[in-house]
This record gives structure tokens, sequence and C-alpha cells, in this order.
């Protein structure tokens, strides 16, 4: 995903339009794209391999009709020393959900309420 999403930024920083179909190719700008856009598809090659390859797998782990019966116990290893409290934060999810919706109003809330403060084209600030 970076090898793919990488050069998109570095084109946005020298000046590539986004869905904007009227650029005049062949000029000494467009064709320093040419790299950038190389890696993109070589990005892009490799994310839909890895897509295909897990499809394939999935397909085979469910479309597979043997299905083998583990007789082996399976063993795990044993502490050092036996574990006699383990605290209350570690053994729930409360406190991790709390830590990722901060992390997340900490993320997302100034973006989405800078949309409320924004003066938009057509408002009485613009004078239409």
């Amino acid at each position: 995903m970076s090898i793919l999403t990488t050069p998109w930024h570095v084109l946005g920083l020298l000046g590539q339009p986004r869905r904007i179909s009227s650029v005049v190719y062949n000029t000494l700008l467009t064709l320093a794209w040419k790299p950038y856009e190389l890696a993109m598809i070589f990005g892009g090659l490799i994310l839909l391999g890895s897509a295909c390859l897990f499809i394939y797998i999935l397909a085979k782990t469910q479309l597979n009709p043997t299905t083998e019966e583990f007789t082996q116990q399976i063993e795990y290893a044993e502490p050092i020393h036996p574990v006699t409290a383990l605290p209350e934060y570690l053994n729930d999810f409360k406190l991790w959900n709390r830590v990722i919706a901060v992390l997340m109003a900490i993320s997302f809330g100034i973006p989405i309420l800078q949309f409320f403060f924004m003066e938009t084209f057509g408002s009485p600030a613009w004078g239409y």
C-alpha cells in the first residue's frame, strides 16, 4: 500500500491534478511524473496479487471437502512464575475502547468540526 500511495502524495506535491482530464501531456512537468506513475502501477500490481492470493486461500480453505481432526494435544508454554493476579484493565476491553474513542475524536473531531465553522461559497460573507 505504501508503494502505491506514496507516489500519489509526491505527485500531488509536484502539481498533478486530480480528477481532471484536461492535462496537456508531453511537457517537462508531465514527463517528470513517469517514474512515480510506474511505481504506482507496481504497487497496484502487488496489491492485486495479494488480493488474488487472499481470495484463492479463502476459496481453498472453505471449499476443501476434507477436514482433518487434530488428535494431538497442543502444548502451550508454561510461565516461569505462576500468574496470581491480573489487573482488571488487561482482562477487559473497556479501557482500550475508551482509548480508541479518544484517539478517534482527536484524529477526526477537529476536521469534522471545521466543516461547521467554514464559510462556504454563496454565504453572506462572500457577498452573493
